[in-house]
């Protein structure tokens, strides 16, 4: 939780800086391709070497983990070098056509930003396969500790360079980073490692689970780019309010769900062959998930524009743009709730071994999502990019209960859905009386303290995971 603390300062630090200017837009686009990459490593490889690298590891195959593991960092750093050098060669035209709203001497900037930041993802992808083998050895501690020294070692650099750096200073920073937890977390790995990729049967199954979630989420994250694409068309700052929307979206979302993610992952892992024990246990979270997520939801309808208003004073965003990143933000909140409800049954498909199945589900709700969402923009505008995305994030979760039902344990229906709408139209009604009370001037404070007591007291013998509500026959 302390890192996600660290990574918002420095977002809110970078922000105080270079306020919403052109400049912190240019970086934004610059850095587009990386955060996908980024995506990409702390998701799909993530969680789809896990727990193929556990199951080898708790059978006692160290060699074969060893093989596996190796061939895997060194396939991955050979073909990201590769496009990292395309992509450095060919940085102004990608620019260019990516971002069509930056040109000239912008574009010059960006495309060298760009240029730097290719060779930059090559430690990001593989910092996700060392996630998975500190995961596997049980160092969960390093790779919380080592993210957030890596972050202050950021927020230092470019609070002593920004002067004379300029926005680069930013990108700097961003290598230093990823570069100190690569080291970081390769330490209880290097004494195994050998540069060599070792075609095998078991290299061969790893692929097999991995491409398509690689294919899927990478294609998922295209969101971002084409969100980008769009935003540089339009006002200077649109790119830059657009970014932190989803900032603050990503990091509540993982401010509530990273810790129980990786565990419930692991846990999966461990249970995946006792069916019943396997089902309780989502079901178990699942209610959780739920109940949390939706209390999250009250809270930043009620009070995210007053947080905005003593975090961004009017140096750095006029009420206007203050206005515009408040709609963002509730906007975005399907993509948190969406979000938070699927890395659950994601978790579950995962452990299963049913990468395929997922990766399938969501190709063909991210192409559907890419033309709905180039059709709204054109009718609608800039606002229509984010609901689309929220509204894509919902469908993703419903199906993967379907799925879940089909695949891997029959669910009680009326039972889930009962509980799921009394969650619902209780956090509306919390919502709805608190609104009002806030228009007639009730102090905000009093209103998010009230409405959160009376929310967990409703909902707190469903916080028991082992109150299984949605099964009671």
């Amino acid at each position: 939780m302390f890192q996600v603390a660290i990574a918002f300062l420095f977002q809110l630090f970078i922000l105080k800086i270079f306020g919403i200017t052109e400049n912190l837009d240019i970086y934004f686009a610059s850095n587009t391709i990386n955060m996908i990459i980024v995506g990409v490593a702390t998701s799909a490889l993530n969680y789809s070497t896990t727990p193929i690298f556990i199951t080898y590891f708790k059978s006692k195959k160290l060699k074969t983990f060893k093989n596996l593991a190796n061939s895997l960092l060194s396939l991955l750093f050979i073909l990201f070098l590769m496009l990292a050098l395309i992509q450095s060669i060919f940085a102004s035209q990608i620019t260019a056509t990516i971002f069509p709203g930056f040109s000239g001497e912008d574009n010059i900037l960006i495309s060298k930003m760009f240029a730097i930041q290719a060779f930059i993802s090559i430690v990001s992808i593989l910092i996700g396969i060392l996630n998975a083998i500190n995961y596997t050895f049980n160092n969960l501690y390093r790779t919380v500790i080592i993210p957030i020294v890596g972050s202050v070692l950021q927020i230092g650099f470019v609070y002593f360079t920004y002067e004379s750096l300029g926005v680069f200073s930013l990108v700097y920073a961003l290598g230093l980073f990823q570069v100190f937890v690569f080291i970081g977390l390769s330490a209880s790995f290097v004494k195994y490692y050998r540069f060599r990729i070792k075609i095998d049967e078991n290299l061969k199954d790893a692929w097999i689970k991995m491409y398509p979630l690689i294919l899927s989420s990478s294609f998922s994250k295209s969101d971002i780019l084409l969100d980008r694409y769009f935003a540089s068309t339009l006002i200077a700052g649109s790119i830059t309010i657009l970014h932190y929307g989803q900032l603050f979206i990503n990091i509540l979302t993982t401010f509530v769900n990273n810790g129980i993610s990786l565990v419930s992952l692991r846990k999966f892992s461990t249970i995946v062959e006792d069916k019943e024990k396997f089902n309780n246990y989502f079901l178990s979270l699942y209610q959780i998930m739920l109940v949390i997520s939706m209390f999250f939801v009250v809270q930043i309808v009620l009070a995210s524009d007053t947080v905005l208003y003593y975090l961004l004073d009017g140096d750095i965003l006029s009420m206007e743009k203050l206005e515009m990143l408040y709609v963002v933000i509730v906007s975005l909140l399907g993509v948190f709730f969406g979000g938070i409800l699927s890395s659950v049954l994601v978790n579950a498909f995962y452990s299963k071994g049913l990468t395929s199945l997922v990766s399938k589900m969501s190709i063909i709700l991210h192409t559907l999502g890419i033309v709905v969402k180039i059709v709204a923009f054109k009718l609608y505008g800039f606002y229509a990019l984010v609901v689309v995305m929220s509204i894509k994030s919902i469908l993703a979760s419903i199906l993967l209960v379907w799925l879940y039902n089909i695949h891997i344990y029959k669910i009680d229906y009326m039972h889930f859905i009962l509980f799921f709408c009394k969650v619902f139209f209780v956090s509306v009604f919390i919502l709805i009386v608190s609104l009002y009370l806030k228009s007639i001037e009730i102090n905000i404070f009093a209103l998010i303290a009230v409405s959160s007591l009376v929310y967990i007291a409703l909902y707190y013998k469903f916080l028991k995971s082992k109150y299984l509500v949605m099964k009671r026959g």
